[in-house]
């Protein structure tokens, strides 16, 4: 009897606490590129120089971002890190239970220059969850100006934006 009430217990608990994490992780990862972009944008306004922010392998950036993250001073805006170039930062965000997209897919960076603006690279991110939960998918929003916000995903209908319209969490 009571391994069958334990196994309910058991039964019951662990889709819930894996929706629990799924929910974690997304909040996490948003709020992970969110102050990455964030903090580009910071360095390029007190350092008064262009920085790149893109996923990388070696030296050059990538269209995958779910790689690590670099933030540096892209001097001749070749998208590559060079030697004479300062790597500002990197960030690692994890993607364990979704991914990212990117408006302007094949622009792989954002760069702002030192008056914080994006002009060149203002995009939409969007995270979707590996399930089939699209509630938990998030927008991040990069102006021209490079303010970043947060968008919605899903309108109250349950249906994406029409903003989402080149990209989507299916």
């Amino acid at each position: 009897m009571a391994l069958a009430v334990l196994g309910s217990f058991l039964g019951l608990g662990i889709p819930a606490m894996h929706n629990l994490i799924e929910r974690h992780d997304s909040q996490t990862a948003y709020f992970s590129l969110r102050r990455t972009l964030q903090q580009a944008r910071i360095q390029a306004q007190d350092q008064l120089t262009d920085v790149t922010v893109c996923p990388m392998k070696v030296t050059a950036c990538l269209a995958d971002w779910s790689a690590p993250i670099h933030v540096f001073t892209d001097l001749n805006f070749n998208q590559t890190l060079d030697e004479d170039e300062t790597l500002l930062f990197i960030a690692h965000i994890d993607t364990r239970f979704g991914y990212w997209q990117k408006t302007k897919a094949k622009q792989n960076y954002v760069r702002f220059n030192p008056l914080g603006h994006a002009f060149s690279s203002a995009s939409t991110f969007l995270y979707c969850p590996y399930s089939d939960h699209d509630n938990l998918a998030k927008s991040i929003v990069i102006s021209f100006q490079g303010r970043i916000r947060t968008g919605q995903y899903l309108s109250s209908r349950g249906t994406p934006y029409a903003q989402f319209s080149n990209m989507n969490c299916n």
